[in-house]
């Protein structure tokens, strides 16, 4: 939105994907899939090493559920 509150067309196109943990210090990002684009075989695979277990599947969005399948 430009500061006049009129629809600015230059918006990246992301699709935001971000898992938090409530720590006791407060949140922590745990793992952000956010993306303007598909991710490449390399950046999947480092992806599906490093995604953090504890997230339960349910809640991850089916695209990426696929993903992460392989």
């Amino acid at each position: 939105m430009k500061p006049d509150g009129s629809q600015s067309d230059d918006l990246p196109d992301v699709v935001y994907t971000t898992f938090l943990k409530k720590t006791a210090e407060g949140w922590e990002v745990i793992a952000d899939l956010s993306r303007t684009d598909v991710p490449s075989d390399d950046e999947m695979r480092e992806i599906r090493r490093t995604f953090p277990k504890e997230i339960p599947t349910a809640i991850i969005p089916e695209y990426w559920r696929s993903k992460l399948r392989g």
